[in-house]
């Protein structure tokens, strides 16, 4: 924060914690806002945000791919095709071939968005929404399975049952395979904070946090699918 608007910053460290690059600002100044990055599958890193840039009206989300070094390997690129209204908060999955997948939610309460992505940062298909948009819809986030396909999650607030975590699994295409599910077990309450991934297994696992309404307040639960 620079007294007008946000800055974003970011370090490379190796294995032993040492810096690598130095303090940078590694988006351009004044527009950086909820960053993001995963590492991708040629060993370059991906970077995500969402802000106003390039003088629009509304927060679009944007991209750029770094060098292991940190040098820029993609200048900036626009992520999202054009979902109406404003997005955010975006998070990433790497793919095969260095490829990788972005969804976002349109704000405020929107439906759940995502795009797929070359290495080069071309994307491969537009806008795809993930959520129907019926009722209030959250944060996202994406799991890669060994075989290619990938699974979005995201939060959901349904009449008479709360806030619910949903899956759908997608081929490395895009394509949407079967329907999707319900990520927990808990009928009621208010799940949220969920954070994705896949273990040693292949298994995909989803953590959240979890009130049920017993009157214990939030407990972190955790799910293998």
């Amino acid at each position: 924060w620079n007294g007008s608007k946000y800055d974003s910053y970011g370090r490379i460290y190796d294995n032993t914690g040492s810096i690598v690059v130095e303090t940078n600002n590694i988006i351009a100044a004044n527009s950086g806002a909820l960053p993001t990055f995963t590492e991708l599958s040629n060993g370059k890193i991906l970077l995500t945000w969402n802000y106003y840039l390039n003088g629009t009206a509304r927060t679009e989300t944007y991209g750029q791919i770094y060098n292991a070094d940190g040098s820029i390997d993609v200048p900036i690129f626009t992520v999202n095709a054009g979902s109406a209204g404003d997005q955010h908060a975006t998070t990433s999955a790497a793919l095969e071939d260095g490829g990788f997948v972005v969804s976002w939610q349109v704000y405020a309460d929107g439906p759940i968005f995502m795009r797929l992505f070359n290495a080069q940062g071309h994307a491969t298909t537009g806008d795809i929404q993930v959520s129907s948009g019926s009722t209030a819809n959250f944060y996202s986030d994406i799991a890669t399975l060994p075989d290619g396909t990938f699974v979005v999650f995201w939060e959901q607030s349904d009449a008479g049952s709360g806030v619910n975590i949903y899956g759908q699994r997608y081929d490395a295409d895009g394509n949407s395979i079967g329907d999707s599910f319900t990520a927990h077990t808990d009928a009621t309450g208010t799940q949220s904070f969920l954070d994705a991934d896949v273990n040693v297994a292949g298994d995909v696992v989803v953590s959240y946090q979890s009130d049920t309404g017993d009157g214990n307040g939030f407990d972190i639960q955790l799910r293998v699918l």
